[in-house]
């Protein structure tokens, strides 16, 4: 009779302490070898940014099918976001889309894994935004291109409640980039760092390419997207 009344107390205890003390507890170690791993590339490659960022757009697994679909000179910028979705799709799908599975698989922990399994973007040039989505197998599945002199009203802000519940926006970890284009409003909710494209060939240290993708092209998108007027 005991063991029935004992269970359900562990069993809580155990999830409060799982998501209360494990999982932020990993998550700073997680944080802390990411800032290592990039302090250690910065120093390798300091006052080389541009040359090593063109070298990445060419050669890594990553970044280059993202570049050879979006056909760009220079790119200054990649972040992976969330799929644009109108209140229409809301009934396709109803869990919150946190850039599919590649997001637990390259961080390890601390990301929901949920039903969207592909690929966003949003990839910044000097003269354009892009927007990519990406299947499970790599296919480009949409591709919208934004002349960056033409976007109207052009601003950043917190995911809002109202955001969250039309279309599955996560107020948590991303943020809204909004703007007016051709007469159509465009929302995006992008996260803060570059999580990778689909990729078959095997990735020898994870964690380490993640750092240099993020220090090379998440951080200069985010670096845009300070300067843009934001809304609080």
């Amino acid at each position: 009779m005991w063991i029935i009344v004992l269970l359900p107390i562990v069993c809580v205890a155990g999830f409060f302490w799982y998501n209360k003390v494990y999982l932020p507890q990993t998550h700073e170690k997680s944080e802390e070898k990411q800032r290592a791993f990039t302090d250690s590339f910065i120093s390798q490659i300091r006052g080389r940014e541009d040359e090593v960022r063109s070298q990445y757009v060419q050669t890594n697994n990553s970044v280059s099918p993202i570049a050879k679909q979006m056909n760009e000179d220079a790119i200054m910028g990649i972040i992976s976001c969330m799929e644009r979705r109108d209140l229409k799709d809301v009934a396709r799908q109803t869990l919150t889309n946190v850039a599919g599975k590649a997001v637990g698989k390259m961080v390890g922990i601390g990301f929901k894994q949920v039903d969207n399994e592909e690929f966003y973007f949003l990839a910044l040039t000097s003269d354009k935004l892009h927007y990519l989505h990406f299947s499970e197998s790599g296919n480009c599945r949409e591709h919208l291109i934004f002349d960056r002199n033409r976007m109207e009203y052009l601003e950043t802000g917190k995911v809002t409640a109202v955001e969250s519940a039309a279309v599955q926006g996560d107020m948590f970890s991303s943020t809204r980039l909004s703007f007016t284009y051709e007469g159509t409003q465009y929302k995006f909710f992008y996260f803060d760092k570059f999580y990778g494209y689909p990729s078959d060939d095997d990735v020898t240290d994870g964690e380490k390419e993640l750092a240099e993708l993020n220090y090379l092209f998440a951080e200069p998108f985010l670096k845009f997207a300070a300067g843009v007027r934001r809304e609080e």
